[in-house]
């Protein structure tokens, strides 16, 4: 499976979807691994760290979209990647489908799976730290990893 990696385009939001260690664990699995360049910066994680932990980087958002079966994103998906939307494609975001019922018909419309992250906005390393061993249940649970 490809998974795919973009760089967020919602207004302030710096955070990244997947950090090395997470890749790292997909390429072991014989996932291929695309993250856009730059993705990591604002989170204080450089390219080659995705590189030295067996990702793909790629230019631009086209890549990932495109050619990956899984994407992983932080928030919901915005204006131009609501055109990348496609049948098949699996997509692990959080999703606020309750109050947003254009993107919920979008997505719908699109026949795209979907996987919503869930849980508590603590901002706490520990806090992250369960999100992603939730994550990672989860991607175990469809055998991803």
């Amino acid at each position: 499976m490809i998974i795919g990696v973009p760089r967020e385009i919602k207004t302030a939001e710096a955070r990244v979807a997947l950090v090395p260690s997470g890749v790292a664990a997909f390429v072991s699995h014989g996932h291929r691994v695309l993250v856009e360049s730059g993705a990591g910066i604002g989170s204080g994680i450089a390219d080659e760290a995705y590189r030295a932990a067996g990702a793909t980087l790629v230019e631009g958002p086209g890549p990932v979209w495109r050619d990956a079966d899984m994407v992983i994103k932080v928030k919901e998906p915005l204006g131009p990647e609501l055109a990348a939307l496609r049948p098949g494609l699996i997509l692990y975001t959080y999703l606020h489908l309750a109050s947003n019922e254009a993107l919920t018909w979008h997505m719908m419309e699109a026949w795209v799976y979907f996987v919503s992250k869930a849980g508590r906005n603590e901002g706490t390393i520990l806090e992250y730290n369960r999100k992603q061993e939730v994550l990672d249940r989860r991607l175990d649970q469809l055998n991803l990893l």
